[in-house]
This record gives C-alpha cells, structure tokens and sequence, in this order.
C-alpha cells in the first residue's frame, strides 16, 4: 500500500499552505496528512509506505522529522505547475518509490493536505474496497456524488496504464461529517471552527 501526499509549491491565496502551522492540530497541513497516513495504515494492518511529492525543497525536508516516517519524491517542474495534473504526479511518485526504494504497492491512496478533515474510517473504507478486488478505483464523494478530495484509491496497474483517479468500475463512500476543502483563508478559518467542534479522534 502506497500513500501519496503531493504538496506542490505556489499556492496563490493561502503562501505557503502546505507548510505553515494550523493551530487546530498544531502541524503543517502536509504533516497533517502524514500522520493520517499512518494512522490508516496501521489501521490497514498491510505492509505501507508514505511518500511526499513536492517541487518545494522545505516541505520535503519537514516530513524527514522523526517521528515521522515519509519518502520524498522531487516533482519535477514539468509536473507542479498550476496545469498539473494530479494523476501525472502520482504516476511519478510511483515510478520513484519503485526505482529509488524498490517497493511495489498494488494499490494507491492519495491523501490531499487541503483535505484535513477527512474521516480516517472512510478512507480505509476506501482502501479496502478496491484492495477487495471488487472496483478498480473508489474515492469519498459528495452528496451529489462527486469527489470531495479526501481520499482518493486505485489499484497502481491501472494507474500506470494511464487511467485516472476514477476508474470505473469505481466506488463512493459518502461521509456523514462536514468536509473542507483549504483554497482560501476564509476555508482554513472555516476547518478550524468544523474541527474545534469536532469528533477530532476520527481523524487521527
């Protein structure tokens, strides 16, 4: 199992959102996600691995901290501009983790930092059902069925044939709790009052 964070540089109206401190968890949004990543992982109870792509040498080198436990990944330039696509970046992630550390993961999960609240439940929901064998890729869905940008799986040989993050046959699982997607200040204000009135042990 292979989690991927991409955390690219150049985020227009919140500089430096990967990185900065959030006082709802007191870490960065990309530590955030990590921390997630493992705890999904030991939940999983699979052999794991965490990867960080970025393009942004400071975000690579904050997820090198104990105790954490992340693999970066340089993006190159070609794939972190503002008409990247996600699935570019991932598929690169993926070749990298296999030729630099030589770990194949059969299955793919993409954990977005500007998704903090994701329910960590829903996500291994997820996870297990393509693992399961029984879908090609599933993701967590808004009510009207399209992605919320929590949590995103495909199995890696679709993925590198070049299919997208939502591959039929595909899965939704729809989250009962309030989601945020962090663009813009008024989203990060509004992520910090959702999780002070949170079930905060769901996300860790």
């Amino acid at each position: 199992m292979l989690f991927v964070i991409l955390a690219r540089a150049g985020s227009k109206r919140i500089p430096g959102k990967n990185t900065i401190d959030l006082r709802f968890c007191g870490k960065s949004l990309v530590e955030w996600a990590a921390v997630q990543g493992q705890e999904i992982a030991l939940a999983l109870r699979v052999p794991s691995m965490i990867c960080v792509s970025s393009d942004h040498q400071p975000t690579l080198d904050l997820l090198q901290q104990p105790p954490l436990h992340v693999v970066p990944v340089v993006r190159p330039a070609e794939l972190a501009g503002d008409d990247a696509r996600s699935a570019d970046g991932i598929r690169h992630a993926v070749a990298e983790i296999r030729r630099v550390v030589g770990f194949h993961a059969a299955t793919v999960c993409l954990l977005q930092p500007s998704n903090p609240l994701r329910d960590l439940r829903d996500c291994v929901e997820v996870i297990e059902y393509v693992r399961s064998g029984r879908c090609q890729s599933a993701y967590t869905a808004r009510a009207s069925g399209a992605p919320d940008g929590n949590c995103y799986t495909i199995r890696t040989e679709a993925l590198l044939a070049g299919f997208g993050m939502q591959t039929e046959p595909t899965y939704r699982v729809f989250p009962t709790a309030a989601s945020v997607d962090i663009d813009t200040p008024e989203d990060l204000r509004t992520a910090e009052t959702l999780f002070i009135h949170s079930d905060w042990m769901r996300l860790l």
